[in-house]
């Protein structure tokens, strides 16, 4: 039986992929085959990948999440594709005018990516995130600095300075 991959473990899994991708760049090791090598790491990328499709967006569990609040449900949006993030950074791109982006770790760092394509002159700083609890991680980025925020699902409430794109209330009423 295959182990189960946790969101844990695909994240330990991609920081050692990166880490022996940094350390095999134009590799001259005597019997290194970086082809090969290569090949095998984007297969694991992409076993990854699908591995993190099936568990879906929204999963039921037993889940603590990055604020130390344990909760029977979360939402997983590094099972968004690149496609969705791409679609994200466009419909945000629309409703906001940024000269630079920052992600919040690790979440937000596929969307700043995406976003980096819609900068424009105004000189404003966009900070972006996948999932707001509490808004820790967002103030933590932010750091005092006026900026403006924008977060793919809402789970608490937001500060005034960040806006969701999608809520998920915690409670339903």
């Amino acid at each position: 039986m295959a182990e189960q991959l946790t969101p844990e473990k695909i994240k330990a899994i991609r920081r050692e992929i990166a880490e022996m991708r940094e350390e095999h760049v134009g590799c001259r090791h005597e019997g290194c085959e970086w082809g090969r090598f290569l090949a095998y790491i984007e297969a694991l990328e992409q076993e990854l990948a699908q591995a993190q499709k099936e568990k879906g967006l929204f999963q039921f569990g037993d889940f603590t999440l990055h604020s130390g609040q344990r909760t029977d449900w979360k939402i997983d949006c590094d099972a968004l594709t690149d496609s969705d993030i791409e679609t994200l950074a466009k419909i945000i791109s629309q409703r906001f005018r940024f000269s630079r982006v920052e992600g919040v770790s690790t979440g937000g760092l596929r969307l700043a990516k995406a976003l980096e394509n819609y900068c424009s002159l105004r000189e404003r700083l966009l900070i972006v995130d996948d999932v707001l609890t509490t808004g820790g991680s967002m103030e933590k980025q932010r750091a005092g600095r006026e900026a403006t925020g924008v977060v793919i699902f809402e789970r608490g409430d937001c500060p005034a300075w960040v806006t969701a794109l999608f809520q998920a209330s915690e409670v339903l009423e």
